[in-house]
């Protein structure tokens, strides 16, 4: 995660934990830019139609695909003239350094910010859903 000090942007936190752990340096006073590499598993089943027998012969529901996240996290107390500094800052962070994403939260409540909410949104955002 990263902040802005003086129009630079300064690693804040850094860490191995996921969303959950990410949620955990969120503050209602803050302007942060995170970014979370995370797995997504998809659940394929595909079947073999020879002599009109239906068998699966290969499952990938223990196969894992990573995906990026960027976090755009403004605190609930942060001012609107702040608040319309940090899309400027969002613009910069988005153009420089993070330009590889499968998804973008903005964030205001660390509820926002959850491993299976991060889940859910990645999942939405792959289209089809074949494990239902």
């Amino acid at each position: 995660m990263v902040h802005f000090e003086k129009d630079v942007p300064v690693v804040y936190a850094a860490g191995k934990g996921g969303a959950d752990e990410l949620s955990e340096n969120l503050g209602d006073h803050q302007v942060l830019f995170g970014y979370l590499r995370t797995f997504l598993g998809y659940n394929f089943f595909f079947f073999l139609n020879m002599f009109h027998v239906c068998q699966c012969f290969h499952d990938c529901s223990a196969e894992k695909r990573t995906k990026y996240v960027a976090v755009r996290w403004v605190g609930s107390s942060i001012t609107p003239t702040l608040r319309a500094k940090a899309m400027e800052q969002a613009r910069i962070i988005a153009t420089s350094y993070i330009k590889v994403f499968h998804i973008e939260i903005l964030a205001h409540s660390q509820d926002e910010v959850t491993t299976s909410l991060v889940n859910t949104r990645l999942t939405k955002a792959a289209g089809a859903n074949y494990g239902s």
